[in-house]
C-alpha cells in the first residue's frame, strides 16, 4: 500500500479522532459490527435471489463474502482485545 500513497487504518482513524474529537477507543467493536451488519445484508439479498424474489444477476455473487465477513468481525474484536 506505500506505493499507492495511502493512509493506514491507524492513521485514518487517528486522523478521524483528532479533527471530531471523538473517542474512538472502541473502534474495533464499531468495525467488527460493521462486519456482522453487511454479512447479514449480504446474505439477505442472496437468499432473495435464490428464492426467485430477485431478478438482478448481480445477486448470485452476494452470498460468496458472508463466510469471510462472519469470520473477520470476531477476528477483529480478539485482535483487539487487551491481553
Amino acid at each position: 500500500m506505500d506505493t499507492l500513497g495511502l493512509p493506514t487504518r491507524a492513521e485514518v482513524v487517528d486522523r478521524h479522532a483528532a479533527r471530531s474529537g471523538l473517542d474512538l477507543a472502541a473502534i474495533a467493536w464499531y468495525e467488527a459490527f460493521a462486519c456482522w451488519r453487511l454479512a447479514v445484508i449480504r446474505q439477505q439479498l442472496y437468499a432473495r435471489y435464490i428464492r426467485g424474489e430477485s431478478t438482478d444477476e448481480r445477486m448470485a455473487s452476494r452470498g460468496e463474502s458472508v463466510g469471510m465477513l462472519s469470520r473477520r468481525g470476531p477476528r477483529i474484536l480478539t485482535e483487539s482485545w487487551p491481553a
